[in-house]
């Protein structure tokens, strides 16, 4: 597990790449903001990577991470899950029955049954910049 308050672009050329569609939580995000995410022109804040975790593991992971993050002021996060490329091999033990990563399909709901999921103002899909269908965005509304 990678925890990190340094984010850095995880991959240094993103020309021909698509912009991030996927947006799984609509709250209060004003279109400015959104824009920006969506272009991957904010500053994110921490991140944090589940590969090499199971998915009990990484439940737990991702949690923690959120709590601690808003308990700490954070807005802006990335979680990495990764593209989930193994789960497509139908001769892994691990196989998923979709073309998407175990992880990555489990992730939103993890969030959306958690204590944390009204402190989310919004998730969606990374910049490619910052790891694309493998990783999301979470901004985190303010302490109240």
């Amino acid at each position: 597990v990678l925890v990190s308050d340094k984010v850095v672009s995880l991959n240094k050329s993103n020309k021909g790449f698509e912009k991030p569609s996927s947006i799984f939580a609509h709250h209060n995000l004003d279109k400015k903001k959104q824009t920006l995410l969506k272009k991957g022109r904010i500053q994110l804040e921490k991140f944090l990577d589940l590969h090499g975790l199971n998915s009990k593991q990484a439940e737990k992971e991702v949690l923690d991470f959120l709590q601690k993050s808003y308990a700490h002021g954070n807005r802006l996060i990335l979680i990495i899950t990764g593209k989930g490329k193994r789960s497509r091999k139908k001769d892994r033990p691990y196989c998923s029955n979709t073309d998407t990563g175990i992880l990555k399909e489990a992730l939103i709901p993890w969030i959306e049954n958690s204590n944390m999921w009204p402190k989310i103002l919004k998730i969606m899909s990374a910049h490619p910049k910052h790891g694309g269908e493998g990783a999301f965005y979470v901004y985190l509304r303010k302490i109240k």
